[in-house]
């Protein structure tokens, strides 16, 4: 079963919620059940485009010829982190923002399947 949880703005709780046997997820994607909690759901978007990221994506797959993923500044964000994953058969470019880098380049080239963790330390994007 896959799920997309997008902007929740009320907890939702999934399963026996009469019987007590239930997973809640909270408005920020964290699971609070006994068994489950501190564990995340990743919030996901699919493009088919290019697009620039935003504050709320953390998951953005890709799937389209010749396309671009755009990063958001990562001046004064350190600690926000992305995964980026390419499910097209031409590459997919990551393009920091203006002049900030990934490891120490402009852009990333992503062949097909690949996935590009990052997280920020506050002047440019690192990857994990």
């Amino acid at each position: 079963m896959t799920m997309h949880l997008d902007n929740l703005s009320v907890p939702c709780k999934i399963g026996d919620v009469a019987g007590g046997n239930y997973t809640e997820i909270a408005t920020d994607g964290n699971l609070v059940s006994p068994s489950l909690t501190g564990r995340k759901i990743f919030v996901s978007a699919a493009k088919t485009d290019d697009y620039t990221l935003t504050s709320t994506d953390e998951l953005v797959t890709f799937n389209g010829t010749d396309k671009t993923a755009t990063l958001p500044t990562a001046v004064g964000e350190t600690g926000r982190s992305y995964y980026i994953k390419n499910l097209n058969a031409t590459a997919l470019t990551v393009d920091g923002n203006a002049s900030e880098t990934i490891d120490g380049e402009t852009t990333q080239s992503l062949a097909q399947w690949t996935t590009l963790a990052i997280v920020s330390d506050g002047s440019n994007w690192i990857i994990i």
